[in-house]
């Protein structure tokens, strides 16, 4: 029978632990980062997989389709109107369904894609550009021997007890290396 990860489909990935919002476990399949399983926690089996495009979490162009659904062209991110009845009457009458428009600057999307990035099992590049400070190193290096990351020639990811921490291992990193703060310029639509 096994425990309830061993009942998902793995190939050989391994599953890291998360907890929701809700306080519920979560489990990202390593090695198929696009992929997020919930588990109940009452009956411990998975209660949904989730696959999630890989376009989002490495920061490549996105086309989300419907109300609510957000897209990314590599310079904009916007989001649907959420109301099916908005969206709706939107294309109906040929006009702009999105909710609103942002445009990140450089400093935004470098922050943006190491939180993404490290929240996949494939992690981000060790060339990432908020981590190739000075001082970023030795937080790197204490965060691997705390055994919350793993670093290989290329890349550097969450461990399973990483993941259960994962705000704070972007504390860290991002404290000593945040850019300038700034505010997306986000344009309402409507």
């Amino acid at each position: 029978m096994g425990s309830p990860s061993s009942r998902v489909p793995r190939s050989g990935f391994v599953t890291a632990p998360v907890l929701d919002d809700d306080g519920r476990t979560d489990h990202v399949i390593e090695g198929a980062s696009e992929l997020h399983v919930t588990f109940d926690d009452e009956t411990r089996v998975p209660a949904s997989v989730v696959g999630f495009d890989p376009a989002y979490w490495s920061g490549r162009p996105y086309l989300g389709l419907g109300p609510s659904a957000h897209s990314f062209d590599g310079q904009r991110r916007w989001a649907n109107a959420s109301s099916l009845t908005k969206w709706a009457e939107a294309f109906a009458i040929g006009a702009d369904p999105r909710a609103f428009v942002e445009r990140l600057d450089p400093s935004q999307r470098a922050l943006e894609t190491l939180y993404l990035g490290l929240r996949t099992a494939d992690g981000v590049g060790v060339d990432h550009p908020l981590l190739g400070s000075i001082n970023v190193k030795p937080v790197v290096a204490e965060l691997v021997a705390e055994g919350l990351c793993r670093l290989s020639a290329d890349r550097l990811a969450c461990t399973e007890r990483g993941f259960l921490v994962y705000d704070a291992i972007l504390d860290r990193l991002v404290g000593i290396a945040r850019p300038p703060e700034s505010t997306p310029a986000a344009t309402t639509v409507n």
